[in-house]
């Protein structure tokens, strides 16, 4: 996409691990962040902290406890290595002081199977994947990552909320175009995308998928918060020291 003709009709979808992260772990990046720019935020997916109806907590304040008690004994599940719940956890180690070991998976479905079924105690599901164990008796959900609640899940308590003020975090998906296109053409691709994203039916789409209330961003709003996002994710992976293949 980066290499199209910036017209306007040439775009993308860029989530935060592709836009992001994955240069920052170490990956090969065809591309780099200038060559595209953001036009409006498509949709945001919280990360959700769950565990295995068997494990003795009931909050975060009660697994970081456990955790410390038993220093190297506990694991966490992700749908991969190098992934923002990851890193999320990885870095909600960091500022905790905890040893909890790493088990990646291939994607949210085997690791939502082994989190039901008592293989790995701790899980760091997306939104949608948790979203749909709602439910489920042999789970329990401590936290969600995103700024405010989750309405979807909207008895589970913030990180922030639950004395991690450091872990406001949200998964996005942006509209991206290329750097060149004309500023009129992204104005104009702008208005009509917050447009959309102000319409019922598609806050009602977003909202069955596990996507969190869409926000509106004028194009320098939308260039603002990826910049501080990447920040963000900078000092993630700093902090953490986590890279590809880990």
């Amino acid at each position: 996409m980066v290499r199209a003709q910036p017209d306007g009709y040439n775009l993308g979808v860029g989530p935060v691990g592709g836009t992001i992260i994955g240069r920052l772990i170490g990956m090969k990046v065809p591309y780099q962040p200038q060559d595209v720019v953001p036009i409006a935020n498509i949709g945001s997916l919280p990360l959700v902290v769950a565990v295995n109806k068997d494990l003795p907590v009931s909050n975060i304040k009660e697994l970081v406890a456990l955790a410390k008690s038993k220093p190297g004994s506990l694991s966490y599940g992700t749908s991969g290595a190098g992934t923002p719940g990851h890193l999320v956890f990885e870095y909600f180690k960091k500022i905790a002081d905890l040893d909890i070991v790493h088990i990646p998976y291939k994607g949210d479905s085997p690791l939502t199977s082994d989190l039901i079924g008592g293989q790995v105690p701790i899980g760091i599901l997306t939104g949608p994947a948790a979203k749909a164990q709602l439910s489920n008796p042999k789970l329990k959900f401590l936290a969600v990552s995103s700024a405010q609640r989750y309405p979807q899940m909207d008895k589970v308590p913030t990180l922030v909320e639950s004395g991690y003020p450091d872990l406001s975090i949200e998964i996005w998906n942006l509209l991206i175009a290329p750097a060149k296109t004309d500023p009129a053409i992204l104005a104009s691709l702008n208005t009509s995308m917050n447009a959309v994203l102000k319409e019922q039916e598609t806050v009602s789409r977003l909202e069955a998928q596990g996507y969190l209330p869409p926000v509106s961003m004028s194009l320098e709003q939308a260039r603002e918060f990826v910049e501080a996002d990447r920040k963000k994710w900078e000092t993630i992976v700093k902090t953490t020291g986590v890279t590809i293949g880990q």
